[in-house]
């Protein structure tokens, strides 16, 4: 259970006061509103809220038209799935999160990213708002964290002879760590894209 008095006064230090801060403190107090009415989340009597994972199907997208790229050249020897997205409920406006080399942020970010095209696969998950909650803030404490490339070489073998960096993420390592254990409950966060959707597809509703 999220302590809400130590988010509050973490949230007291912030100097500026933008969108990401009202939506906080918005979710803070839905929270303790769920919790005077239903009483712990953990008893399964919360309202929840529709996450999604997005999964990108590269071969699909050359398919489509659209250029190879680097990474997914190097991740497609080991994942047929070359990138993946976490996108928060409406409350959060939709919006995703990820590690990416492939935009002006070279490393973790928020992203709003409209999914209308045929190379996106979608894995759904209800989580209460405390859930959710407990995820922006995790995905808050990587967001600016910079890609691992390094890492990422790590799946151009079978054999993993190369080490990923302890403070760099790669897509679904970002992905799995920010929503372990609310969603995610695997041992490892080091996986694949491909590793994450099947981890999903084995363990509904896991969490």
């Amino acid at each position: 259970m999220i302590n809400l008095e130590a988010l509050e006064s973490r949230l007291a230090t912030v100097e500026s006061q933008n969108d990401i801060y009202w939506d906080i403190k918005r979710c803070i107090e839905e929270i303790r509103t769920l919790r005077a009415t239903f009483g712990p989340s953990a008893n399964g009597t919360w309202p929840t809220r529709l996450a999604r994972f997005r999964f990108f199907d590269y071969k699909r997208s050359l398919e489509l038209g659209r250029k190879r790229t680097f990474a997914g050249e190097i991740i497609k020897r080991r994942s047929a799935f070359t990138h993946v997205e976490y996108q928060f409920s409406y409350f959060f406006h939709d919006i995703s999160f990820s590690a990416t080399i492939e935009d002006a942020f070279k490393g973790c970010r928020f992203k709003m990213i409209y999914y209308t095209h045929a190379w996106w696969r979608t894995v759904e998950r209800q989580i209460t708002p405390e859930q959710e909650l407990c995820i922006w803030v995790r995905a808050h404490s990587i967001n600016g964290k910079k890609y691992d490339l390094l890492g990422l070489g790590s799946h151009a073998t079978p054999w993993r002879i190369i080490v990923p960096h302890r403070d760099r993420y790669w897509c679904s390592e970002a992905d799995a760590y920010i929503t372990q254990p609310h969603i995610y409950t695997g041992e490892k966060t080091e996986i694949t894209p491909d590793e994450l959707y099947q981890w999903l597809i084995a363990n509904p509703q896991a969490a």
